[in-house]
């Protein structure tokens, strides 16, 4: 779909995330369950990435973190 101008590349980032979503049911509901400001944030966070690597990275982490109920991006003074 790149190649034929139909879709950005930062747009393969967005249907990863679904997928990866539709897979872990945890993951989704967790998400589904934060913050409305905290989905925008985070999917700021992730199309602000310049290479497609890293935006494939973010959402990976993303769905990992929200399997555990952890916000991805987010400031944690106890780290």
């Amino acid at each position: 779909m790149i190649e034929m101008n139909l879709m950005q590349p930062s747009g393969l980032a967005m249907v990863g995330l679904a997928q990866l979503f539709e897979m872990n049911r945890i993951a989704f509901e967790n998400g589904e369950n934060f913050p409305k400001s905290i989905k925008k944030n985070i999917l700021g966070w992730i199309y602000s990435a310049k290479q497609s690597e890293t935006r494939l990275k973010r959402v990976e982490e993303t769905v990992s973190l929200a399997s555990q109920n952890i916000r991805a991006n987010q400031y944690n003074p106890l780290k």
